[in-house]
C-alpha cells in the first residue's frame, strides 16, 4: 500500500544523514537531492516534495484544469501504452512493483485521480465521468499515445470501463484486478442492509449519496449495459469454498458471481482464480504483468487479419473461459 509519510520522512532524513562510511561521491548525491528537495518544497510544496523522494523524476504534477495529478511514466516507446488505475484511497504506489516490470516490455503510466496520493483535491466530488475526463485531458497534456491497456484494480475496474466506454476506440485491452462492479452496492442491499450501508459510507467516513455517484453504483433494479469484444482478463481474489453459513459467506458468493460476469462483458474474456487477496497488485505483482502481457499479445493477434487470438464463446448463453490458477506459479507462493 501506499507509503505513509513516516515512511517518506525517513526517506528524507536518510539524505541528511552523513555517516563516516559514506564515500565522497555518495555525500555529494545525497546534497544534490537535498538541494533538490528543498527547492521543491519551496516551489511547490511538500506533496511534490514526498513524491519526487518516492517515484524520482519521472514522476511530476500536471495540471488538468484546476487541479494537479501527480503521474509516474517509465518503459520505452511501445505499440501500446499501459495505464494502471488505483482502487479508493490506495495511490499509485500500489502499483510498483508492477510497473517496475511491465516497463520491461512495454510504456507504462501510473497516476493519482483528484485528492488520492500525491494529485491535488479537486473543486467538487468526482464522478466516473469526471475522473475519466481527468484521465483523458491527462494523456493529451503529456501525449501518451494509445491505444491503451487499462488495468483497473477495485474500484479503478470502474473507471477503466468507463473510460472504454466512451473512448472504445483508443482501447486495446482490459485487465481488471479484483474490480468493483457497478451492480455491487445493490448487491449486498439485497444480502444485507446494514452491511451494505457501511459500504456506501466506508464505515462513516464518506457522505453515502456522494460516494455512491463517485463509485459509479447504479441504482436498484439498474443492470450494467457495457459490453467490450477485445482482449479481457479479470483476476479474483481467492474465493469462499463451500456452501455459505453466514452473510459475509454470501456476499463472498456474490462477489465470485460478478467476477464471472465481468469476464462475460467480452467474447474473449477470461477468469483467473487466485489465491491471494484483494491486495494482490502487490501481493502477487507476476501474476497481474502476466496477465497484461497476455492481454497485450491478444490484442497484436486481432491486429493481425483472418487470425484469432483463441476459442471464442458462441452464442448469447456463452460462459467466460475460467482458467485455474496454475499451482507451480502461484497458488504454492506464500
Amino acid at each position: 500500500m501506499r507509503a505513509g509519510i513516516p515512511q517518506y520522512r525517513r526517506l528524507i532524513d536518510a539524505v541528511y544523514d552523513e555517516p563516516e562510511t559514506k564515500t565522497r561521491e555518495q555525500l555529494a548525491k545525497g546534497r544534490r537531492l537535498t538541494v533538490t528537495v528543498r527547492k521543491v518544497i519551496g516551489c511547490f510544496g511538500l506533496t511534490a516534495a514526498l513524491a519526487l523522494v518516492a517515484w524520482g523524476e519521472d514522476g511530476h504534477l500536471v495540471d488538468v484544469g484546476g487541479h494537479r495529478l501527480f503521474v509516474d511514466c517509465s518503459g520505452g516507446q511501445s505499440e501500446m501504452t499501459v495505464v494502471l488505475e488505483n482502487g479508493l484511497g490506495a495511490g499509485l504506489d500500489i502499483w510498483k512493483s508492477v510497473q517496475s516490470k511491465v516497463q520491461e516490455f512495454s510504456r507504462v503510466c501510473s497516476y493519482d485521480r483528484a485528492g488520492e496520493g500525491h494529485s491535488e483535491k479537486p473543486g467538487k466530488p468526482q464522478t466516473p465521468d469526471t475522473v475519466v475526463d481527468d484521465l483523458h485531458r491527462l494523456l493529451e497534456i503529456e501525449k501518451i499515445p494509445g491505444p491503451y491497456v487499462l488495468v483497473g484494480w477495485s474500484l479503478g475496474g470502474i473507471y477503466a470501463r468507463r473510460f472504454a466506454a466512451r473512448y472504445p476506440g483508443s482501447v486495446a485491452g482490459m485487465v481488471l484486478v479484483d474490480s468493483s462492479h457497478e451492480e455491487q452496492y445493490s448487491h449486498y442491499a439485497a444480502i444485507s442492509p446494514a452491511i451494505a450501508d457501511r459500504y456506501a459510507t466506508q464505515d462513516g467516513r464518506f457522505d453515502r449519496n456522494d460516494f455512491l455517484r463517485a463509485a459509479g453504483q447504479l441504482e436498484p433494479g439498474q443492470r450494467l449495459e457495457w459490453h467490450f469484444d477485445i482482449p479481457l482478463v479479470v483476476l479474483e481474489h481467492k474465493r469462499l469454498v463451500g456452501e455459505p453459513q453466514t452473510e459475509a459467506d454470501r456476499l463472498a458468493m456474490d462477489w465470485h458471481a460478478l467476477q464471472v460476469d465481468l469476464a462475460g462483458r467480452s467474447k474473449y474474456g477470461k477468469l483467473i482464480e487466485t489465491q491471494r487477496g484483494h491486495l494482490m497488485a502487490s501481493e502477487q505483482p507476476q501474476i497481474v504483468v502476466d496477465s497484461i502481457r497476455e492481454v497485450m499479445m491478444q490484442a497484436r493477434t486481432l491486429k493481425s487479419p483472418g487470425r484469432s487470438p483463441g476459442p471464442v464463446p458462441v452464442g448469447a448463453d456463452a460462459k467466460p473461459a475460467i482458467a485455474k490458477p496454475l499451482k507451480s506459479k502461484y497458488t504454492n507462493r506464500e
